[in-house]
């Protein structure tokens, strides 16, 4: 157990650093003014497929996905973001952590009031427990990816800023006997 807990300090540390590095190269070009943060949280619904074993997985709503985002505008309607979620992801009766860092692309679209992201993602497992037993992760595998693509409504109340958000999160790689696929919805505040 011991050996479980320090193997997921490392990773969390490990997340972070990489997210601290890749922030602090984007937030250091000429243009840093025209970077802003963002922060999220919103709810997965799971759901895997391709399945290797005959298993019968149910899909299953999280309410765990925690998310910073440095965005930095590229031009006017087109921007770049480093995204780092904390989220739940896995059918019913799993609970699978993941810290996940995602470079995405964004473009502002119809006079900047929805926007559209798309990208990869890599995911690193914090967590794993099978009926709230936690597991010693032999079954998955430590890391995960695949792309997403999502849509934003901008609101805008006085000078703040938020996004309603729904993204498309598609597993490429068989993290145990499937792949995984994540409907996210969320609430994002610019900073």
């Amino acid at each position: 157990m011991k050996n479980i807990k320090k193997t997921i300090q490392c990773k969390t540390v490990i997340t972070l650093l990489l997210f601290i590095g890749a922030l602090n190269v984007c937030s250091s070009q000429e243009t840093s003014k025209r970077v802003k943060y963002e922060l999220s949280y919103g709810v997965n619904l799971n759901d895997v497929y391709n399945h290797v074993n005959d298993i019968n997985f149910q899909k299953r709503i999280s309410p765990v996905l925690i998310g910073f985002s440095l965005n930095k505008k590229l031009s006017n309607n087109t921007q770049i973001y480093l995204e780092l979620e904390y989220s739940r992801k896995g059918p019913k009766n799993h609970v699978i952590d993941y810290f996940t860092i995602s470079p995405m692309f964004g473009r502002d679209i119809i006079n900047d009031h929805f926007r559209v992201v798309a990208g990869p993602y890599l995911s690193i497992l914090n967590k794993y427990k099978i009926n709230g037993i936690v597991s010693n992760h032999d079954e998955l595998k430590q890391i995960d990816f695949g792309v997403q693509l999502g849509i934003a409504k901008k609101i805008q109340v006085k000078k703040r800023i938020f996004y309603i958000a729904s993204q498309f999160e598609l597993g490429l790689y068989e993290y145990s006997f499937s792949k995984h696929q994540v409907l996210q919805f969320k609430i994002t505040y610019e900073i």
